[in-house]
């Protein structure tokens, strides 16, 4: 498995833009390890995850979020995988 350093770059970038997170949705597209996911859900954003291949999530997202979501935070990540042709209508179902 590969983390993509753009991934990295995009953490960095959002830690030194002092944009406000919280509360805001967050979906992350061929999210992988989900790291800048993960970076959202520590500033308290309300963060879903989507990956084309259905074992990247089971065996890496999820055990990954699970493992490093804030202690105290109550929100119930979802995860979706799948062609990103079918996020819309996932999406628009919740």
């Amino acid at each position: 498995l590969k983390v993509w350093e753009s991934a990295l770059d995009l953490v960095h970038y959002l830690a030194r833009s002092g944009l406000a997170l919280k509360g805001k949705r967050v979906l992350e597209v061929g999210c992988g390890a989900g790291f800048p996911g993960l970076y959202c859900l520590q500033q308290r954003a309300l963060v879903d995850f989507q990956d084309y291949n259905r074992e990247v999530l089971e065996r890496l997202t999820i055990p990954n979020v699970l493992l490093n979501r804030p202690g105290d935070y109550s929100y119930e990540s979802k995860f979706w995988a799948g062609d990103w042709a079918a996020i819309r209508l996932l999406v628009c179902k919740t």
